[in-house]
């Protein structure tokens, strides 16, 4: 790890770092008795948990470590204590840190190591319970108590330990042909961690006329595509979306984003001859689960992470262009050597193929025991439950629900989401009559339940008939500080007038369920998302990919963050363009925006985040004769006379007749799929403040991207 230090293989004989591997099977290991104070072997010596007040001796024992290595005093940062116990005191908080200790008779601790939970530099992705590495740091032994057993027995410890807090792997670099030795007595073997020199002389790429890509570095809008090809790289390799962390994406923004400002973090990308994301990779420095104290002139690696490609763009040299930019990249920056893991066999050999080496990696995986069944409604499961809980909801409310029997199999994430869910997804969702008697019960008890006779909407329907002009929120930070103002009563605004977006959207959406084409691969990105509402409803009705979402207004996308359904939100404005790389979402949503857009605009940026093939999924206001209703409050009875405009004319919201909506999509390179058109597809207050409502007609529209480029003309 530490080469070229010519000294590293011969003077030190048991020392070893720390790094991580995928395993190729994860599941919960034994529990085996604890042997952590053992003073049984060697004789006169005992073994102990090291203590806070140890943590002095625990810093000398890392220093004299890397001195043995071959690196001189002028190499160690001048804050080297400082580091290594801040980096104790982090651990032992959060990533259950222990070192174990050998003291000889009279008290004096002879040798120690360090271990934990591994983290590195990769986002989590998985929960505890399918993925969780242990790994250490810092074994040593005073030279004069080497070559007793000491450190096997120290490494016996480690191992218990990490089985005991449910660890299924650990992983380590051996730094001698003896440590190897030590490890793979304990089970470790070399697998699928691998390491390149730098710089790397790398296999050039053909440059020829069949060369229809182009790898580039990663701009601040490209951070959603990382996450979605980073997601879709654990699914190929076999794990199931449950597997999966629920806070999959928020992590793995958090990740990129701390690692800019931390790690000199660099993504690339693959695009093809249309512009749109084929491929991307991601490194950085390596910052890995142990304290960093040498200077960086000496001591600098970096790590790859995320190398993903499309299927159907595989086999044209890609993956290797982009490793390349990475490595490049690295070596720019002082990097000695890279770091990368395979996640398969297939791609072991093909990073093999391009210089990578397993070198002195080493892991170990433990058995798998049998476990008794739990219910997922006992205290213990469900407080361990990795859940994303909308705001309102509770575990005991979930437990109440999920005993109810018209529940039964139910997962808990879904029930959290229920008890979340106001009645206009709930029809849109076609429950059966037992099972939504019994979900409305539970949220009137728990206080999640949305009353849509009364409510926020329904007692300031004739206020509300003001309504808005649209011509004096043109302006960007006007129009987004108007819908932060209707963020916090925005539900019971879709409550009140009655929509029935959700019932399309829900009808579309089990669609593609019942074609099982609704997959975790998928990433659908949710335009202008408001509240959350339909993000929440697309989990409901079964969507299990990555789920981005977009608003003008910070105050929505809050309301929408309490949901608990996103992966991705962001505060942007569509009619300046997303943040999402060309290609790169697989459905794009929008329902209940288009009106206040321009349309042709808008549905140029769809067409261009959009990978080939892939669907919208939109409204549009019909611009069509319309009645107005009166008496909301007590069931609205159509009146006969019809309104001589639209019925958000007095706004300055027109709507588009169906030849001009389906000439503006055919011109954005949109072939309709399937249309249906709502002649109330939600009502709003009547500009007469009378308590009476207008009907809302929509053209509700499945579109996919076409072939054909789109074209410039403009749409009036």
């Amino acid at each position: 790890l530490f080469s070229p230090l010519p000294s590293w293989e011969t003077t030190r004989k048991e020392t070893l770092c720390s790094h991580l591997r995928i395993p190729d099977k994860l599941a919960l290991p034994a529990m085996p008795p604890s042997i952590e104070n053992s003073t049984t072997s060697p004789e006169k010596l005992g073994f102990r948990v090291a203590e806070t007040l140890d943590d002095e001796t625990v810093c000398k024992h890392w220093k004299l470590m890397w001195k043995e290595a071959g690196i001189p005093d002028s190499e160690f940062r001048m804050d080297f204590n400082e580091r290594t116990k801040d980096f104790v005191n982090t651990a032992r908080s959060n990533l259950q840190y222990r070192t174990f200790a050998a003291y000889g008779p009279d008290e004096e601790l002879l040798a120690s190591v360090s271990c934990q939970v591994w983290t590195g530099t990769m986002p989590n992705a998985c929960v505890e319970a399918e993925f969780k590495v242990g790994t250490m740091w810092a074994v040593y032994t005073a030279p004069q108590h080497r070559k007793q057993g000491i450190a096997t027995e120290l490494v016996r410890n480690c191992i218990n330990y990490w089985q005991s807090i449910g660890c299924q792997s650990a992983v380590l670099l051996y730094a001698s042909d003896e440590g190897r030795r030590v490890y793979q007595r304990h089970g470790f073997v070399q697998d699928k961690m691998l390491l390149l020199d730098l710089p790397s002389a790398h296999p050039s790429v053909p440059n020829n006329n069949k060369t229809t890509f182009t790898v580039e570095a990663a701009t601040s809008d490209s951070a959603v595509v990382l996450v979605h090809n980073w997601r879709k790289l654990w699914l190929e390799n076999g794990k199931t979306t449950s597997a999966l962390r629920k806070d999959f994406g928020a992590e793995a923004m958090a990740f990129i984003e701390k690692s800019k400002k931390e790690l000199e973090f660099q993504a690339f990308l693959a695009r093809d001859s249309d512009g749109n994301v084929i491929g991307s990779a991601c490194c950085q420095t390596w910052s890995g689960p142990l304290p960093l104290v040498i200077n960086e002139r000496t001591f600098k690696l970096g790590s790859v992470w995320g190398v993903y490609v499309r299927p159907e763009a595989r086999g044209k040299s890609i993956g290797k262009s982009l490793l390349r930019a990475c490595t490049e990249y690295l070596t720019s920056i002082g990097c000695k050597r890279a770091i990368t893991l395979a996640s398969s066999d297939d791609s072991r050999l093909w990073l093999q193929h391009h210089g990578f080496s397993p070198s002195n990696a080493m892991s170990i995986s433990f058995p798998v025991s049998p476990t008794t069944p739990v219910s997922p409604t006992t205290p213990e499961a469900l407080s361990s439950a990795p859940l994303q809980l909308p705001r309102g909801v509770t575990k005991e409310a979930i437990k109440d629900v999920a005993n109810e029997g018209a529940f039964g199999g139910t997962d808990l994430q879904t029930i959290a989401w229920l008890l979340r869910a106001n009645t206009n997804q709930l029809r849109a969702l076609q429950l059966e009559d037992r099972a939504l008697d019994h979900l409305v019960q539970m949220q009137k008890k728990h206080g999640t339940w949305v009353d849509p006779q009364d409510n926020w909407f329904t007692r300031n329907l004739r206020r509300l008939g003001r309504g808005f002009d649209m011509e004096k929120l043109k302006d960007k930070e006007v129009l987004a500080s108007k819908f932060d103002k209707l963020s916090v009563n925005y539900e019971a605004w879709t409550l009140g007038n009655r929509s029935c977006v959700e019932d399309w959207v829900g009808k579309i959406a089990r669609a593609r369920t019942a074609e099982s084409s609704f997959g975790g691969d998928l990433h659908l990105l949710d335009v202008a998302c408001g509240a959350g509402l339909m993000g929440h409803l697309l989990r409901l009705v079964g969507f299990k990919g990555l789920l981005t979402g977009v608003d003008i207004s910070s105050g929505m996308v809050e309301e929408a963050q309490g949901r608990g359904c996103y992966d991705v939100l962001g505060v942007e404005d569509v009619r300046e363009g997303v943040k999402v790389p060309a290609g790169s979402a697989d459905i794009v949503l929008c329902t209940g925006a288009m009106e206040l857009l321009q349309p042709h605009a808008a549905l140029k940026e769809f067409y261009r985040v959009l990978a080939p093939g892939g669907e919208l999924w939109a409204s549009f206001q019909l611009d069509q004769t319309t009645s107005r209703m009166e008496g909301a409050a007590e069931g609205a009875v159509a009146r006969e006379d019809a309104a001589e405009s639209g019925p958000t004319s007095h706004q300055h919201v027109q709507g588009m007749s169906r030849a001009d909506i389906e000439q503006c999509l055919a011109q954005c390179g949109f072939a309709v799929k399937t249309t249906e058109v709502s002649a109330a597809a939600f009502y709003t207050p009547s500009p007469l403040q009378d308590g009476s409502l207008l009907p809302v007609p929509y053209l509700f529209v499945q579109a996919a991207k076409s072939a054909a480029a789109c074209k410039p003309a403009s749409m009036h």
